[in-house]
């Protein structure tokens, strides 16, 4: 969860370093003075206080697919791919218009190559839900690998109720 906040810390930072690198015009007549005083002001570094060593950088995929829906690989084998790579923010975003080994039923994988995943009973809404958690389909705990996972989906087909 450290890396969640400091991610969560440092995306409006980010987001606020364009803006210090504008010039502002001051229109004082729009704030109630009837006679802009057509002063230009320069905003020079508003973050030169910030300890920047105490912030980390991410690498994030939100958009991944496995074999629970219309990808090629196991989620196993996703996570541990992406966490090679470099990933440390990961979303798996399966779809819920198809059932999980939808590339092995169209013949671009090998049945052997199949996810047994879920497990029987399945889960609420199937297949309109998340792979998670991902230990629940074969995959790690995120936090086991170093990564921070996101649960999440992509509806495109079924319509997901919450209960």
């Amino acid at each position: 969860m450290p890396r969640l906040n400091s991610f969560i810390r440092t995306a409006p930072l980010f987001c606020f370093m364009m803006l210090a690198a504008l010039m502002v015009h001051d229109n004082s007549g729009l704030h109630g003075n009837p006679e802009p005083n057509n002063r230009l002001h320069v905003v020079f570094n508003p973050y030169e206080q910030v300890d920047w060593n105490s912030f980390s950088q991410h690498k994030a995929a939100q958009h991944v697919h496995t074999l629970q829906s219309d990808s090629y690989h196991m989620l196993s084998d996703v996570v541990h791919a992406y966490r090679d790579a470099g990933f440390t923010i990961l979303a798996i975003t399966d779809h819920d218009w198809n059932y999980p080994n939808a590339r092995v039923g169209w013949g671009h994988v090998p049945e052997e190559e199949a996810s047994p995943y879920p497990d029987d009973p399945k889960p609420d809404h199937f297949p309109a839900n998340t792979t998670w958690p991902w230990t629940d389909y074969g995959g790690p705990d995120p936090a086991d690998v170093g990564l921070v996972g996101i649960e999440t989906t992509v509806l495109l087909y079924k319509v997901y109720t919450p209960a």
